[in-house]
């Protein structure tokens, strides 16, 4: 399956959850079943591997893409110097804001230890129509989660909530500094210089 997206190359790799940003502003706190996307990030586990806690989901694989969006103003219009679009950092970009908010949850849950989750590495264009579902005015770093369609309830961001989660646990410079390091980069990795999916998720 493509999902509109053409002339693409698909690679399963594993990446920080939290170095990937969400493609849009707002989303339901519920998937399409019904589910509470908060009750379900509560009863995910993870695995180690490598010296890493592997997060696993009941959900399919989230999609990610290379991608510099355009800088938006608060209300959402795309801001413009010298006549042309502003963009930000080329970084990785899902659609399924939903999984990937969940998955972001979980890896606050075990903070500062290094989270990382398998994805759909996606390299090429994509058509007009995926390209205008790119609407984040915060470059991809916060996501508004609503009860109901039109309205914004809660801001998410992890930074802020690993914060909060310092709070609660001691966390030692050390350890800060290895987990800032490694969403760092990850961040900034192409496709190619993102691990493998580990050989037991294959098996």
């Amino acid at each position: 399956k493509l999902y509109g997206w053409a002339m693409v190359i698909k690679e399963d790799r594993v990446i920080n959850p939290l170095a990937i940003r969400f493609s849009q502003d707002k989303v339901l706190a519920t998937f399409h079943s019904g589910q509470e996307v908060e009750k379900v990030s509560a009863q995910l586990s993870v695995a180690e591997t490598d010296g890493q806690l592997l997060i696993r989901a009941p959900f399919p694989t989230i999609e990610v893409i290379r991608w510099r969006p355009k800088v938006r103003d608060s209300s959402g219009v795309p801001l413009r110097a010298d006549g042309e679009v502003v963009k930000g950092k080329e970084r990785w970009f899902s659609m399924d804001n939903r999984r990937l908010w969940c998955l972001q949850m979980v890896a606050v849950r075990y903070w500062p230890r290094q989270c990382v989750i398998p994805v759909v590495a996606i390299e090429g264009a994509c058509n007009s129509r995926d390209i205008r579902k790119f609407r984040t005015s915060s470059v991809g770093v916060c996501l508004w989660v609503s009860r109901e369609a039109q309205v914004r309830e809660q801001l998410w961001n992890w930074r802020e909530a690993a914060k909060a989660r310092m709070k609660e646990v001691h966390v030692d410079d050390a350890s800060l500094r290895q987990v800032l390091a490694h969403i760092r980069s990850h961040e900034e990795a192409a496709s190619d210089e993102l691990p493998d999916v580990p050989l037991e998720m294959l098996t």
